[in-house]
Parts: C-alpha cells; structure tokens; sequence
C-alpha cells in the first residue's frame, strides 16, 4: 500500500507546487480517461477474465489522471464550499496548510482513488436483478421488473412470493469472511480491512422516507464504501438460490422455477407453483449464504403468501385481481398500491401536523395555527409521498387519498366554527382558482394563490411508466 501512498503523494506535490492554476487543469479530458478505464474494467469482468481486471485497476490506480480526479473529489469532501473558493488569486497549497487539511485529505483522496477501481468490477458482477447499489430510479426498476415478471410471464401467473429483508446487517459484520469471499490481496485487501475496522458503516446507511416508509429500506446517495460492501454481501445470492433449486428438482422430479429481485437490504423470491419442500430449502439456503457472509438473518423477516392474497414489496403492495370488465379478455389484473402501512404512517403524519396529544394522550387541534401555516406545513409531506408512487401507482388511487386528506382538513376547519361551518369553510379556506374551487390561500404580498398539494395533481404531471388498469 505504501507504493500508491508514494503515487498519491507525489501527484498531491505535483498539484501543490504546480505554477497552473487550478480551475486550468482540464477536468473534462481527466474524467474521460478515468471512464475510459472503468468501462475497460466492467467489459472485462463480465467476461470473466480476472487478469486483465487485475491490469486494468492498477492501470488506473497508477495513473495521473486518476489521482488528480480523485485529490479534487477530495477537496470537495474536505470543504463543501470548496468550488466557491476558487477564483484567479486561489493558491491550493496556501488554502490547505493554512487549513490542516493535508492528513483528511490524503486519506480520502485515496479512498476516492480505489472506490474508482473497485466500482465497475462489482457493478459487473451484480446479477441483472439486483438493484440499489448504483445511483438512479433504482426502486422503480426494481417494481418495473417485479411487475414484468408477474404479468407478462404466464408461468407465474398463480405464484408464491417469499419476500424479506435483511435488518441491520451493517453492525457486526465479520471482516474476516467478507475478505475471503473477495479473494483479494495487496492494496485492495488491505483497504477493505482498515475500512471494516475503522468505519462505522451502519450510521452513514441513509434510511429512505422515514415520513411514511414503514419497511428500512436502505438508500445509497453515491457509490460509497456501504454500496460496495453491500454488493460484496449479496453477490451470488440468486445464483446460490438457484442451484439448490436445480438440486431439488432432482429429487422431486419436478419443473419448478423461481425469480429473484433484490433491492439493497430487502429482497423477494417468486415462486411459479405451490411445493412445501422447495420452499423450505430455499429459505434454508438463505440462511445459510447469510451465516457464510457472518451476517445474523432472522427468519421472522420472512412472508410467504399467494399473490392473490398480496405481498408487500419496497412500500408497494402486488395483488392479483378479478377484472370487472372483460374488454381485453383477461380474467385477471395485477394492481399495484401503496401498502397499507405506509398509507396509515402517512396519514398519521398530516394528523399530526394539524393535532397534537394533550397530557391524557387525546387528540386536539391545534386551533392556534392559520390556514396558511396548515397548508406549508401539510404541502412537503404530501409531496413526498407523491413523488414516491407517481410513476406507478393509478390515478383513482390517488384521488382515493386525496379525498381522506380533504376530508381531514375540513373537519379540523370546522371545528372552530359554531354556526354556518359550510359557508365559512368556503370562504376563508378555498379559493376559485381556474374554475375550481381548491383549499388555498392569496399571498398578501404576491397576490399569488399557493394552492394544498394534492396527489392526483403531482401524478398528472408525469407520464405512467406501466399501463393504466381497468378495474
């Protein structure tokens, strides 16, 4: 390790004592390098030939490019203000000694440099149903492909879902098995265990939506040491799965077949018939791939259930129904929804921005509040949950929710109210706007309406990604 230390070091001199300025340096060539060479890396691991991936990292590792893309990452993560800094008279060497910025910095800027290695290697080795690891609208791809493999494969039209997540799986990790599972030695070896030992990965997981997101469901902003160690866990879950299935299609004399989609921590494997045995084994081998990787899966995390009765899937819940109208000749549709969880967190999070529990733990309004203090404390909430289910769940699903939220603000409004409470309720809280009339406020200043967000209105505004049901 010290050879790449020498490396860094030598470029970081290079920067410091350089007469060019830093916002000179050709920044677009530098990264199409380092790109370059990463694609190298990835068409290289889906090949399989470990060799040329091993050249290629440390190619890159050895570059200049790489190093000084990885110093100016670094920088930025130093100081988040840092590309504010930069002007004509911007001296980096005087800006980091007078900082003492130079020891974080070279630590980071090395980190940097063999996260640029390590990343397409295990983004090539992910199975193509694994998704949450790498940046992008990974939790619709991971629905899409969910909702794909239900409905248009005929096979599975009867199935059994065994859907769980694995929780907290970043707190005692066994460094000793993860570093064997990797096989790698030198510096990537010795920087996987100074990062297990010195890290604490489990507080840097970002929880996604704890406003109504039941389910802890993990989110990965960038392409960080977790999303590397989290494809290193699950790397060839599916793949074990499926040959301990092979195996007892053996024994029975069966065709079964299962498919897996996998989502950071939580995961589903969808079965295309009933067998008790088959069942029993997989979930056996789940446990066993966990305990291989020194990871303590609890098996109550598990749900097995028909897909007529329904299964809940990263805040979504699939159930197949009857179709009411037979125009397409489907005795069945797939729906998909929010699950009802995360439909009663949500609303127990508007409740709580209009109520509040006295010292009896009863409900009471809070009357003191106006209407416009109502509506920009209700309009974040709202939109987050939108924005969530907008590109998947249908539109009377959403005009269902707003309907409940309408509902809830009229009875906290009338509540202050002793006589006439329609006609105040119209009056001083919506507003005529378009020809419709909406719960909204005129901005004094503005002379602007700032309207209640509603859900029907953050979906029309996108196009659905999967076709609208009839039912």
């Amino acid at each position: 390790m010290s050879f790449y230390y020498y490396m860094l070091k030598n470029t970081y001199k290079d920067i410091l004592s350089s007469q060019k300025k830093w916002e000179q340096v050709s920044w677009y060539q530098i990264k199409v390098f380092v790109q370059n060479i990463q694609n190298l890396i990835y068409k290289s691991c889906i090949c399989g030939d470990a060799q040329i991936v091993k050249f290629y990292q440390k190619q890159l590792i050895s570059s200049q490019q790489a190093n000084l893309l990885a110093v100016d990452k670094a920088l930025k993560q130093v100081d988040s203000n840092f590309n504010k800094k930069i002007n004509s008279n911007f001296n980096l060497n005087k800006y980091v000694y007078s900082n003492n910025k130079r020891l974080n910095l070279e630590n980071k800027a090395l980190h940097n440099l063999l996260l640029f290695s390590l990343q397409p290697e295990w983004e090539a080795r992910l199975e193509y149903n694994s998704y949450g690891s790498v940046t992008g609208f990974d939790i619709n791809q991971a629905i899409i492909k969910t909702y794909t493999i239900l409905n248009q494969n005929f096979s599975y039209e009867n199935s059994i879902v065994l859907s769980g997540f694995v929780d907290n799986y970043l707190l005692n990790l066994s460094s000793n098995l993860i570093i064997k599972k990797t096989c790698y030695s030198g510096i990537f070896r010795q920087y996987l265990i100074n990062t297990l030992y010195n890290n604490n990965l489990a507080k840097s997981a970002v929880i996604l939506n704890t406003y109504f997101q039941v389910d802890k469901i993990i989110a990965f902003q960038d392409y960080t040491i977790i999303s590397l160690i989290n494809n290193i866990i699950f790397y060839g879950f599916e793949a074990v799965l499926k040959w301990k299935l092979q195996n007892c299609i053996t024994t029975i004399n069966n065709s079964h077949q299962i498919e897996m989609v996998i989502y950071a921590n939580h995961f589903i494997v969808i079965f295309n018939s009933y067998n008790l045995k088959i069942i029993i084994n997989i979930i056996n081998s789940i446990k066993s791939f966990f305990y291989s990787v020194g990871v303590n899966f609890n098996t109550s995390n598990l749900c097995i259930s028909s897909i007529y009765e329904g299964f809940n899937f990263l805040g979504f819940n699939f159930k197949r129904l009857k179709n009411q109208q037979n125009w397409n000749h489907e005795t069945t549709k797939l729906l998909i929804k929010p699950t009802n969880a995360n439909l009663k967190q949500h609303f127990l999070s508007l409740r709580k921005c209009l109520y509040h529990k006295d010292r009896l733990n009863r409900w009471r309004a809070n009357s003191y509040m106006k209407q416009y203090q109502v509506i920009n404390r209700l309009n974040p909430i709202i939109y987050n949950f939108a924005s969530y289910y907008k590109y998947l769940v249908p539109l009377y699903i959403m005009k269902k929710i707003d309907w409940i939220v309408n509902e809830m603000i009229y009875r906290y409004a009338v509540k202050k109210y002793k006589s006439a409470r329609y006609y105040k309720w119209v009056n001083n809280w919506t507003q005529l706007i378009n020809g419709k009339r909406m719960i909204a406020y005129q901005n004094e200043i503005t002379k602007k309406h700032q309207i209640l967000t509603l859900h029907c209105l953050i979906k029309n505004k996108q196009t659905r990604i999967l076709n609208d049901y009839f039912l």
